[in-house]
């Protein structure tokens, strides 16, 4: 809030009770008065379902994440998502 920038984040959870994690982009905007006081945050979320194919094969199979990996992807990739 400090920078008075907007953030973007990448979020992956299971969304509206899906019981899949589906992989999203959130972008969070700081709204300021007219004092400069921040009086809320906007918030936006897109399906980051096109941006790589690991979200691609997230968002559309039925693989399970788990901390042993599925195959797909690396240890280390695993760890990021």
């Amino acid at each position: 809030m400090s920078s008075k920038k907007s953030v973007s984040v990448f979020e992956v959870h299971c969304w509206n009770g899906n019981d899949k994690p589906i992989a999203y982009i959130s972008t969070k905007i700081p709204t300021y008065d007219d004092f400069n006081k921040c009086i809320g945050i906007l918030w936006d979320a897109k399906p980051a379902c096109c941006i790589h194919p690991i979200l691609k094969s997230l968002n559309k199979s039925n693989y399970e994440i788990t901390s042993t990996g599925i195959g797909l992807v690396t240890e280390k990739e695993l760890e990021v998502i």
